[in-house]
């Protein structure tokens, strides 16, 4: 695994982290997604898996993405990459260098 060059960091993201929203009444909360920032990133597709699920056929696609290494991005958030959402799985400093992080990410449809 080798570390992008700055100029293969082409993509738009923004970063999404989640909140509890207010109650609903019947003793549930909701979840809203806040913009916690946006950054330049270089996005690869690494594997897509189609099946079924929950009776349902549906495609599933990993990806990796590097970006600048930022202490604030941690599993569980979310990138907006257009139209497309993919959730954070694993966060890795690459090298621990803290210049580079690699984001496992699943692409929810």
């Amino acid at each position: 695994m080798e570390k992008p060059d700055i100029g293969t960091l082409r993509h738009r993201l923004i970063v999404e982290r989640s909140e509890l929203g207010p109650a609903d009444g019947a003793g549930g909360q909701g979840l809203n997604w806040v913009l916690q920032d946006e950054v330049w990133a270089a996005v690869e597709p690494v594997t897509s898996r189609f099946g079924l699920h929950a009776d349902r056929l549906r495609q599933e696609t990993s990806h990796r993405v590097w970006l600048r290494f930022r202490s604030n991005i941690t599993a569980g958030m979310r990138l907006r990459f257009g139209e497309r959402i993919l959730a954070i799985t694993g966060v890795l400093n690459f090298e621990e260098r803290g210049k580079f992080l690699l984001l496992a990410c699943k692409e929810e449809t």
